[in-house]
């Protein structure tokens, strides 16, 4: 099913024509008429643009309304997002675009309505979703996450519940039902995680990396989906489940 196609809707200032919006690989821009008093130059238009971007729900992003925005004034930028289950997001960006003297254009039917009457163009770029710090080297907090590779090491788990998958319905799980449930894990209760993150130690079976196999990276149920914690060790019993050296952080719980 394809995507809802770009909506622009005026909500103040000089009158809206038409507006023909259209989704390039990496901004939606669109081509807006308006119209106002002959004499003088008719106020700013304030809108809303919503267009929807495809797997954000499986990335990490935040909003970014300093990005540059063509035909849109910097001032005033407001942006909202609303996630649906297949993990796009429809993404509603409130603005204004200045009209001037520069964007006057001749129309007859302008004219004889007495009408000054304006076109302009406004793009409302893909990177207004920007990746999160933590994904920038650069970041002075986070940036050691990326320079230093973590991301090779890292894997995630969270209850399907909590993801897009579930929505409409509000994010939530139920402990001991469909939380993520980590063996060892103290405090208790160990049944009630709604995400969590295992750090993967150096090799301790032998092997290469990188690998295919998960196994050459987690231990025991961590490699299997049944999520554990177990001291950190290199002796080598596999009774005892040792050699081991999985690190579980959790990420969020009911």
């Amino acid at each position: 099913m394809s995507a809802p196609a770009p909506v622009f809707t005026r909500t103040g200032g000089a009158a809206l024509r038409s507006a023909t919006c259209s989704v390039l690989a990496a901004s939606v821009d669109c081509s807006i008429s308006a119209s106002g008093p002959l004499l003088g130059v008719p106020a700013p238009m304030t809108f809303t643009l919503a267009a929807t971007a495809n797997n954000v729900g499986m990335a990490m992003r935040k909003f970014d309304t300093t990005v540059s925005m063509t035909g849109i004034d910097p001032a005033g930028r407001g942006v909202s997002a609303l996630m649906a289950s297949d993990g796009s997001a429809r993404v509603t960006l409130s603005g204004s675009m200045p009209i001037t003297g520069g964007n006057l254009i001749a129309d007859l039917l302008c004219a004889l309505l007495g009408l000054a009457c304006y076109q302009m163009s406004i793009s409302m770029p893909i990177t207004l979703l920007a990746d999160h710090p933590v994904l920038n080297s650069a970041d002075p907090v986070t940036g050691w996450f990326m320079r230093n590779e973590w991301y090779r090491v890292l894997y995630y788990a969270a209850a399907q519940t909590t993801t897009p998958a579930s929505l409409p319905t509000a994010p939530a799980c139920t402990a001991g039902t469909n939380c993520v449930t980590v063996s060892n894990l103290t405090p208790l209760p160990n049944n009630n995680k709604r995400a969590i993150l295992i750090l993967t130690g150096r090799s301790i079976n032998g092997t290469a990396r990188p690998s295919g196999t998960l196994a050459n990276y987690l231990e025991f149920g961590n490699a299997a989906g049944s999520f554990e914690r177990q001291p950190v060790s290199t002796v080598i019993d596999a009774a005892l489940k040792k050699p081991f050296n999985d690190r579980i952080v959790v990420v969020d719980i009911n």
